[in-house]
Order: C-alpha cells, then sequence, then structure tokens
C-alpha cells in the first residue's frame, strides 16, 4: 500500500485532508503534520517522524505532499528523502484535486511511480517533485 503524508504552514495540512474526507472519506494511509507558527524545526521534525513511524509497517513506500517549495516541511520532508530515497518521495503545490486523484490511482493499485508519473504529467503546471528539483540545481551549478 502507498501512503501518503501532508504537511505545510498553520493548518494547511489538516484543512486539505478535512476538505478531502467530505468528498471521499477518511483513509487509514494518510498522516497529516501541521507545523504551527509557535512551533520549532525540531518539533516539525518530530512530528514528521512520527507520521512517518505511523505509515512504516503498512506503506512500502510514502508520498509526501508539502504545500509549496523551500518552506520549513518542504526541507524537513526532503532530508528524509535523500536519506531513504527508495522509500520517500517529496512533492510540493498539492491541492485537493491532486490529493483526490493520487489517493484513488493507489487504491486501484497504482504504486508510487505510477501515481506521481500520471499526477505530474496531470497536473504539469502546479507539482513540483523535490528530487527532480534538486537534480536541476545541482546541474545548473554543476555540483554533478
Amino acid at each position: 500500500m502507498v501512503g501518503f503524508i501532508i504537511t505545510g504552514h498553520g493548518n494547511f495540512a489538516s484543512g486539505l485532508y478535512s476538505a478531502c474526507k467530505m468528498l471521499i472519506g477518511e483513509r487509514e494511509n494518510i498522516e497529516v503534520v501541521d507545523y504551527i507558527d509557535s512551533e520549532k524545526v525540531y518539533d516539525l521534525d518530530k512530528k514528521i517522524s512520527s507520521a512517518i513511524s505511523n505509515l512504516y509497517g503498512k506503506c512500502e513506500k510514502i508520498i509526501i505532499f508539502c504545500d509549496m517549495i523551500n518552506g520549513s516541511p518542504f526541507k524537513r520532508c526532503m532530508v528524509r528523502c535523500i536519506r531513504e530515497p527508495n522509500k520517500f518521495y517529496v512533492l510540493t503545490g498539492v491541492n485537493v484535486p491532486i490529493l483526490i486523484e493520487s489517493i484513488s490511482i493507489a487504491e486501484n493499485g497504482g504504486n508510487c511511480d505510477s501515481i506521481i508519473e500520471y499526477i505530474k504529467n496531470l497536473f504539469p503546471n502546479t507539482l513540483v517533485e523535490g528530487i527532480s528539483k534538486l537534480r536541476d540545481e545541482m546541474k545548473e551549478y554543476e555540483i554533478i
């Protein structure tokens, strides 16, 4: 099963998941991580780790949806993705249609790669994949 983590600034993540639940119901393979302005980055790291731990046993791979590129939730999730690139995918620019499409594909037997390929093609001007963006920037600055 594919797991999903939704994260972002303020109550973005819980609000996005709340809207999706109204349309398609609650799902056991989704975790929500809000990053409240009174929290430190260390608190965010702990919440992300907890969400990952909740999904680890039941999900082979995890797609992490973030609100925006280069924000703290994105950066902290990218650290996990870089450490375990075969376990996590980080995408930014998530919205309700993207989340619902992703969940639907997963429930119809899609794996992480097929989900990401499909939604990137469906929403090319909205989504940014973290690892692809990092590779592009490294090439631009001639790091690789």
